[in-house]
């Protein structure tokens, strides 16, 4: 590149204007130079707040703004100087706008900046807000009489225009509401409902409509809240209701049981099912004939196995009813996903698989220390067992019990 082709950074190295502004920080204080130049914003507040600049009797599109360099490259299409409004109104001087020469997105602009970007038809994403003209009865209340000036609208109807202090005139910027209420230009499409109807935010393609008031049983009348459509599909809830995830348009089929294994749910069922009904049998078996068991270490053999079978019977009953609550909310987990996750029944159920696979690794852990030990030689007490080895096993049996539902309920 040549010098005076290249930025300088404020600290050490050069950036190619080519690079300059892209939103990638090639040096440090790049963008804060960038953003100093133009004046833009920084933050969303700023950005719906913020208001086209004047220079030289034009107002600047923030794309072509000049600054260090203008934005023009970025986009490579240039810009160019329109007039506003588009009827001719007697006496009215129109404004000059410096904006893009050919159409480009207008979902992340806002206010007066998408008023007029969309209705100078430059969005390509967009139509004009505007539901209709202003007539000689529109905005009464929004400035004092003896600044209205009316004048021909068209060969039947009037609009209202008013009065500049040095003797001309300009046409207002107001937005007639549909309740019949009207707002400035800045306030249309700013991600707020400043008419009091929504009419100011309807059918702006910059914001996305949140409803519902977030308790998961039902949804409101109108829209409670607008958010930016950089903030839908974002992985971040910003919507009380969860509905910008939680759309077709994020392509979410976010269930209990993730998709991502198109066998993962009918395997919860399958085997929560089979473990239910396999270990509930092994346990009824296992205590019909304990009594039968003649030796200290049969009986330990016997209880352990007890064990592993409630463990493992305790982890089907809970794939058995993730696998039904999947059912039950299906393709809605996603705006139920916090009540569901701080619910009484998602805690038990975290609480019986924890126990149950807890419990079963102890008593298989236990079942192999005295296996590699071998009873036989060193724990087998021949003869019935005694009354003693009754009460040690008994403790042992509660303690591993005890020991896996501690873990379960205690915070990590």
């Amino acid at each position: 590149d040549r010098c005076e082709d290249v930025f300088v950074c404020p600290t050490t190295g050069i950036v190619p204007m080519r690079q300059l502004c892209d939103k990638v920080n090639h040096c440090v204080g790049e963008q804060e130079v960038c953003q100093a130049s133009r004046g833009t914003p920084n933050s969303m507040k700023e950005y719906t707040e913020y208001r086209m600049p004047k220079q030289n009797d034009r107002w600047h599109s923030t794309t072509c703004l000049p600054g260090l360099k203008s934005l023009e490259f970025l986009s490579n299409t240039g810009c160019t100087e329109k007039e506003f409004p588009f009827h001719e109104y007697y006496g009215v001087k129109k404004k000059t706008f410096v904006v893009p020469a050919s159409h480009q997105t207008c979902r992340y602009v806002f206010g007066e900046q998408y008023v007029y970007l969309s209705c100078l038809g430059l969005c390509s994403d967009a139509q004009c807000p505007f539901h209709r003209p202003l007539t000689r009865t529109s905005c009464r209340d929004h400035v004092e009489h003896s600044k209205r000036v009316y004048t021909l609208l068209d060969r039947t109807n009037l609009t209202v225009v008013l009065r500049r202090g040095n003797g001309t005139f300009r046409v207002p910027e107001w937005f007639e509401c549909k309740n019949g209420g009207c707002v400035s230009y800045s306030q249309v499409c700013d991600l707020v409902d400043d008419c009091g109807d929504g009419s100011d935010e309807s059918g702006c393609t910059n914001n996305f409509q949140c409803r519902g008031n977030g308790d998961g049983v039902g949804e409101s009348s109108s829209p409670t809240s607008y958010i930016p459509m950089s903030s839908v599909c974002d992985g971040v809830f910003d919507c009380p209701d969860r509905s910008d995830e939680c759309g077709s348009d994020c392509g979410d089929s976010r269930r209990i049981i993730d998709q991502s294994g198109m066998f993962l749910r009918p395997l919860a069922w399958i085997i929560g099912i089979f473990a239910i009904l396999l270990n509930g049998f092994q346990v009824t078996r296992s205590i019909s004939t304990i009594g039968r068991v003649r030796s200290f270490a049969g009986l330990k053999n016997k209880l352990l196995i007890i064990l592993i079978a409630i463990g493992d019977g305790l982890v089907g009953v809970y794939l058995l009813s993730i696998a039904i609550a999947d059912l039950a909310y299906s393709r809605e987990f996603c705006k139920y996903r916090q009540i569901w996750l701080t619910s009484w029944k998602c805690k038990s159920l975290g609480i019986i698989s924890t126990v149950g696979s807890q419990l079963s690794l102890f008593s298989m852990a236990v079942l192999g220390f005295l296996r590699v030990m071998e009873i036989r030689k060193h724990f087998a007490i021949s003869g019935p067992p005694t009354r003693s080895n009754i009460l040690q096993i008994s403790v042992g049996f509660f303690l591993l019990i005890g020991l896996s539902i501690l873990l379960a309920v205690l915070p990590a």
